[in-house]
């Protein structure tokens, strides 16, 4: 890419500390949240004896926190800075699957329907001022190739994540089951905040 004219990804984006840290923050949050979306089906129903259709409605505490969530993350960044919104929404998305690991290793519903409301609002309060932060962290004739790299880098979090949580599942045991699966998930949340903490916030 250094070597051409025109690059498809402008190599010194790679080397901007205000670019790269939002999007590291969101390969790792993606991760943790899709990682925890495919576990937590199969913990519904293995765990607790839920039919499909009851595990399904039950995620959707989850789905619902996340949306009414998104628009309050977006309105909170304007007023506080979007550095800040980030670590919080990192914070509770860890917690989230912190919590549901608890509910997995007690047996209890209630903790697992707290984790996934918590999940669910730590994502919505990190995604939307991650997004701002990188549209306006580079010159404006790039942003749509700012914008696809940052897309692609999410995706591959996503996936990432689904293979290395389903992996895991695979390898269950009585050292490493469920519950630990979700504490790793809110480990590799936490990890997101190293680079979060280097996120430039508007006008600042």
């Amino acid at each position: 890419e250094s070597r051409v004219s025109e690059p498809i990804i402008p190599p010194f984006l790679l080397q901007q500390t205000s670019f790269m840290a939002p999007v590291l923050a969101s390969f790792l949050c993606q991760a943790a949240y899709l990682g925890g979306f495919v576990i937590t089906p199969i913990l519904l129903i293995s765990v607790f004896d839920l039919s499909i259709s009851l595990a399904a409605l039950f995620m959707l505490t989850r789905t619902l926190s996340l949306t009414l969530a998104s628009p309050l993350g977006g309105r909170m960044a304007q007023r506080w800075g979007e550095r800040k919104v980030v670590l919080v929404g990192l914070v509770i998305q860890a917690l989230g699957l912190f919590v549901v690991g608890l509910g997995a290793y007690a047996v209890d519903l209630t903790w697992v329907a707290v984790g996934l409301v918590l999940q669910g609002v730590g994502h919505g309060f990190t995604l939307p001022p991650l997004t701002t932060v990188i549209s306006y962290c580079v010159p404006s004739a790039l942003y749509g190739t700012a914008s696809g790299i940052s897309r692609l880098a999410t995706q591959i979090g996503a996936s990432l994540g689904l293979s290395l949580f389903g992996a895991l599942l695979l390898m269950e045991n009585e050292s490493f089951g469920l519950a630990e699966i979700f504490y790793l998930g809110a480990g590799i949340t936490l990890l997101g905040l190293i680079p979060a903490v280097a996120v430039v916030e508007k006008g600042r």
